[in-house]
């Protein structure tokens, strides 16, 4: 697979299918954006790739949106950070969308940390996901998520909520 160094960037990211981005830190490496409704990272179309050692951070706006968006896409974050998203931290959207995510926080979000719905897919080992202004997870009708090992505290309303016949493996976590 291919292999790609990142600094600072402050721009609109789309992770391309089979790419491994590797950053040196998430308090090192920072990918910010803050413009309209666009996410920060964007996952899309694609059927495997990995934003590992990074700093995700939406900036304030006027219009809502994500930090990460997945749509239609299949990815991993791991070791990272997202904060600042609008609506959500992270959205994962649609049948065949599945995120992984392993050693990520995802705290300080403006409305839920996590959100996935549509029949989405999501993973979550080992992280934290606190200190979100709603939600800490949702998981929508006919969406599914494993989480292992994950401490979620602190939300401003529900830890977890479920909706309709979302399906939930909760292991280990707090």
């Amino acid at each position: 697979g291919s292999f790609h160094t990142l600094g600072m960037q402050e721009d609109i990211n789309a992770l391309k299918d089979g790419v491994r981005v590797l950053g040196a830190g998430a308090s090192s490496t920072l990918i910010r954006y803050a413009y309209g409704f666009d996410e920060v990272v964007l996952i899309a179309n694609m059927g495997a790739g990995s934003l590992e050692s990074v700093g995700i951070e939406r900036l304030a706006s006027v219009l809502p949106g994500p930090a990460v968006y997945v749509e239609s896409g299949a990815a991993s974050l791991i070791d990272c950070d997202v904060s600042g998203g609008q609506g959500a931290g992270i959205e994962v959207a649609g049948a065949v969308s599945s995120l992984r995510l392993e050693r990520v926080g995802v705290a300080g979000n403006t409305g839920h940390g996590i959100y996935a719905h549509d029949g989405a897919t999501l993973v979550l080992a080992s992280c934290r996901v606190e200190e979100n202004a709603s939600s800490g997870l949702i998981v929508g009708s006919s969406s599914a998520a494993d989480v292992c090992g994950t401490t979620i505290r602190h939300n401003g309303r529900s830890g977890v909520a479920l909706e309709g016949d979302a399906r939930l493996d909760l292991r280990e976590s707090a």
